[in-house]
């Protein structure tokens, strides 16, 4: 009975509170209620409503959810994949555009290679350095039929302190070339 009338009270001060119009509906229809009996017959049905709503929502079959996990993660991966077909196309056409141009200056330095040796341009490089062709008194023919001879001079050998000082001098060197 306690309870009711707590609960009475909390009911009233809340739908008091949002409609005077309502409240006073509200408290004229509990107490028509009350005086038939049928208030616990109410609350009980309330009850029942609420908790089927609350079965109704803890039903969820175990395969469904699998099923919706699934889907999810099938769309990530179409959603990833989309994404880096996106990213390849876009390096591929980049890729290409680098390749002409690569091909453009390619083409560029050959003309400019066989240009640069031709064999008039050479000529006419060379006249304007100021070289001119050999007189035929000018060439001169090297004979190497004979076979290759090599004539090696050595020095006398020095003392020690000779020695001595030519290794200092290149030790010398060695420093000099190292901090230059």
């Amino acid at each position: 009975m306690e309870l009711v009338a707590r609960e009475e009270r909390f009911v009233r001060r809340t739908a008091m509170s949002d409609n005077l119009a309502r409240g006073l509906d509200w408290t004229i229809r509990q107490r028509e209620l009350e005086q038939a009996g049928e208030l616990t017959h109410e609350r009980r049905r309330r009850k029942a409503r609420a908790t089927a709503g609350r079965r109704a929502a803890v039903h969820v079959s175990l395969p469904a959810i699998l099923g919706v996990v699934a889907a999810l993660a099938v769309a990530l991966l179409v959603l990833m994949n989309c994404i880096e077909l996106t990213r390849l196309s876009t390096e591929t056409v980049q890729l290409k555009s680098e390749l002409q141009s690569l091909e453009n200056e390619n083409a560029k330095l050959n003309a400019e290679y066989k240009r640069m040796f031709d064999r008039e341009t050479v000529q006419q490089a060379a006249e304007d350095a100021g070289m001119s062709m050999p007189a035929a008194s000018q060439v001169s023919y090297v004979d190497l039929s004979d076979g290759d001879t090599v004539v090696v001079y050595q020095e006398e050998e020095s003392g020690v302190l000779s020695q001595w000082a030519a290794s200092a001098l290149h030790g010398f060197e060695a420093i000099k070339e190292f901090f230059s």
